[in-house]
């Protein structure tokens, strides 16, 4: 209290002398059909840009709000797809409530630095060892493949996008299963190659390729793209094949990381093969 009396005896002056411009401005408004008019459509116009970014504000927090919460939904939704689980079974012959055992899970992500105009293309996520992601994690979107987690710290991950240098995708064609490996030859974002697909089989434009499930980190069926030109000659051993990715690449967004939960367990089986 003490110390409203002395702001108020300090300020005497200013305050008589707003409270009496105040009572000035009521009294001319008031009285002024004029000044009235004016000054109502001044406080109106105020009104309405505030009540402009107020709604604004609400309708961006929605959207993200909203967005957010559809993508955990989706995470949800694919971790019970059957392609996320691993079939247990030939493991038991009596009947048993559950045949599948999950092997994929999935961590929504938002992008917040991407490049597709380098030989060597990296994506930046908001996410990182905080929320359990590890090098050699699968990177995908909606529509398709990304790319592969490549580096970690606590809140932000680094991607080998599908367009580096250094990616190489094992994938299938569908329809007959022919796989093949994915590379991008550093030109067009848009598109990849196809190659070590046998030319005895026959490939048509238009088909689809996906992942095959040959990695540990992409589970199959992921979309990759499909076969838009066929670039083999004569008495070639192996198509060669540009295909059109079903990710646009320039306008990513928000992803899903896949966590493989037998990763692990494979790698160190692969890893005492390896030592015999």
């Amino acid at each position: 209290m003490r110390i409203i009396l002395l702001f108020l005896k300090k300020n005497y002056y200013i305050l008589l002398f707003i409270l009496l411009e105040g009572i000035s401005l009521e009294l001319v408004v008031k009285y002024n059909i004029f000044q009235s008019s004016s000054f109502y459509a001044f406080t109106t116009n105020i009104r309405g840009v505030f009540s402009f970014w107020n709604d604004e504000y609400r309708s961006i927090w929605y959207v993200r709000h909203n967005n957010e919460s559809l993508q955990r939904e989706n995470a949800q939704l694919r971790a019970a797809l059957k392609a996320s689980k691993l079939s247990s079974k030939h493991e038991r012959e009596h009947v048993d409530d559950s045949l599948y055992q999950q092997m994929y899970v999935y961590i929504p992500a938002k992008v917040i630095s991407n490049s597709i105009t380098k030989q060597n293309n990296h994506i930046i996520l908001d996410c990182g060892k905080n929320e359990g992601l590890e090098i050699g994690m699968a990177v995908i979107t909606s529509d398709g493949v990304v790319g592969i987690v490549e580096r970690v710290t606590d809140k932000f991950a680094s991607v080998m996008s599908i367009l580096h240098s250094d990616s190489k995708l094992s994938a299938k064609i569908i329809p007959g299963d022919f796989t093949g490996s994915i590379t991008w030859e550093g030109l067009d974002y848009r598109k990849g190659l196809l190659t070590d697909v046998p030319s005895n089989f026959k490939v048509s434009i238009g088909d689809k390729v996906v992942t095959s499930g040959y990695s540990l980190s992409f589970p199959a069926g992921i979309a990759i793209g499909n076969i838009d030109e066929i670039l083999e000659s004569k008495g070639d051993d192996f198509h060669r094949l540009h295909i059109r990715f079903t990710t646009d690449y320039n306008t990513l967004q928000e992803v899903y990381v896949v966590r493989n939960l037998y990763k692990k367990e494979v790698d160190t089986l692969l890893t005492n093969i390896d030592k015999k």
